[in-house]
Order: structure tokens, then C-alpha cells, then sequence
């Protein structure tokens, strides 16, 4: 059980910065510069403002390639710029998907682009090194480390996982499972949070607290979780993090379920950033 004295914050601050480089990161969430959502049949790309999917100025010709939206599957068809698929040229077969364990990752001089799924619907995004968000963005905000907020609770699992309509930061519904609840004591109250993931590999928390839209990102924040041992995990609130719709408009976060939005403050973890992603 975490307590006060053997809070570890030298590892808090270096997972801080970690997670600060991969947002950074030149296809971290600051780089997406458009999410374009296809149409069947022809979609055509490129830095054409008629285009289906625009391209940012400088990084791409006025047509680049077209991506064909057949059912629920995209290939590439005519293309006229140096567009690759995982550093290959475009295959004949269908593009794997964000979905699938081993997506496709496609380059275009310096842009990156993925097929992109979410709640039925396909789309690319695009990512750019040279977005403006990346070059502009002044670094996340946290409150300053709370060990009293790192806390020890207990994971009661569902046995099967429970399908929830969940949802999402840009108005879809999509289907998740809660895996189980975690109950836990934080500023003498008891509480419970429900998990999505897995409970042998990890549990992933979507949730709302009085500091959403005042002193945190206002959509929601997450938190991840070890495994359970022994049926306890370890929650701590110092990890938690805005989502990456706080950071960009082009994603698709899941908003946290009605069990998951507390009427208490939460003060620990990531501040309002005050960057691009609100709507």
C-alpha cells in the first residue's frame, strides 16, 4: 500500500518529462494537422483546398493520391507523389486500419498518415512536424506532486466485461467494455471509478472531477493502472493526464461513463493547458 513517506516523486517528475517528450514528439498528438473523414467511393488528397483531404501548404502537391472507400475497407488508387506504405510502395491490398494490431503507416515526404477508425467510420489523419500546435506549444501544466493522492484500492473485476455505449470528445457513440470498479478513499470519502482495458495487462480510467473545465481539461482525464495484485491496484492521481483532445481537435477520446464523473475535486495531476482541442 503507496504511503505519503515512500512516495517516489524523482519518478513522478522523470515520468512527467517522458510523457511531455512523446507529445512533442514528431508524430506525437501536437503533429496532427487534420483528420479527414472518407465518403464512398474516390476520395482525393493533397494540398488543394477542393481536395477531400487537405494537406498542409508546402508539405505536398496539389493532388497527391486518392483513397477508395468500398464497404468498410480503403485502398490506395492513383497516386502521384512519392506516397509509401510502411516505406514500401502502395499496395494493392486493402490499408490496415488503426484498429488492427499491425496498422499501416504512410509517408509522404515529411507528413505521415494513417487509416483511422473510430465508432464505424474511416478517415485519414494526417501528421505534420511542422504543424503550428507543435512549434507553439508552451509544455503541459501539472499540480505539484501530492502523495496523499496516490492511492490503494480495490478491483472488483466483471466477469464477462460489460459493453457500455460511450461517448466521444467529437460527437460519435462507440462501444467499450468496463472490465470492473475500483473502490478507494481519497480526502476522507469513498469513491469508485470503473476500468476499461484488461485486467491482466493493464486498466485504463476515462473520468470528470469538480476540477474539470475549472483548473483541468474540462472533457475529462485519464489515468492508467498496473495489473491487479492479489485484487488491489494502485491509483495514482499525480499520473493523471488530459486526454489528446485537449491537445488537438483531430481526436476521438472517449468521455467518461455516468459512474465515472465524481463530485469531487481531484487536485493532482495535469493542469489545463490552455492549447488547441477545445470545441
Amino acid at each position: 500500500m503507496p504511503t505519503t513517506e515512500s512516495y517516489n516523486e524523482a519518478e513522478l517528475i522523470a515520468w512527467r518529462g517522458s510523457v511531455e517528450a512523446e507529445l512533442r514528439a514528431p508524430t506525437g498528438w501536437l503533429s496532427v494537422a487534420g483528420l479527414f473523414w472518407l465518403r464512398p467511393g474516390v476520395n482525393r488528397m493533397g494540398s488543394d483546398p477542393a481536395a477531400d483531404i487537405i494537406l498542409p501548404a508546402g508539405g505536398a502537391p496539389s493532388f497527391a493520391a486518392e483513397f477508395i472507400l468500398e464497404g468498410d475497407q480503403v485502398r490506395v488508387g492513383a497516386v502521384s507523389a512519392p506516397l509509401h506504405v510502411n516505406d514500401e510502395p502502395p499496395p494493392e491490398r486493402p490499408l490496415r486500419p488503426s484498429t488492427n494490431p499491425h496498422p499501416d503507416r504512410l509517408s509522404l515526404g515529411r507528413l505521415t498518415l494513417q487509416l483511422h477508425a473510430s465508432a464505424g467510420r474511416l478517415g485519414i489523419r494526417v501528421r505534420d512536424p511542422e504543424n503550428p500546435a507543435r512549434r507553439d506549444f508552451a509544455g503541459r501544466r501539472w499540480y505539484a506532486p501530492q502523495p496523499e493522492a496516490c492511492v490503494s484500492a480495490r478491483f472488483t473485476p466483471y466477469d464477462p466485461p460489460r459493453p457500455v455505449t460511450i461517448a466521444t470528445h467529437d460527437g460519435d457513440q462507440t462501444t467499450m467494455n468496463l472490465v470492473g470498479t475500483a473502490h478507494f478513499a481519497l480526502n476522507g470519502q469513498d469513491l469508485s471509478l470503473a476500468a476499461f482495458g484488461r485486467a491482466d495487462s493493464g486498466l485504463f480510467f476515462v473520468f470528470r472531477d469538480a476540477t474539470s473545465g475549472v483548473s483541468t481539461y474540462g472533457a475529462a482525464r485519464f489515468l492508467y493502472a498496473d495489473p491487479p495484485q492479489a485484487g488491489m491496484i494502485t491509483l495514482d492521481f499525480n499520473r493523471a493526464i488530459s486526454p489528446p483532445c485537449a491537445f488537438t481537435n483531430f481526436a476521438t477520446c472517449p468521455l467518461p461513463p455516468p459512474q465515472n464523473r465524481l463530485a469531487v475535486a481531484i487536485e493532482a495531476g495535469e493542469l489545463e493547458s490552455g492549447q488547441a482541442g477545445k470545441r
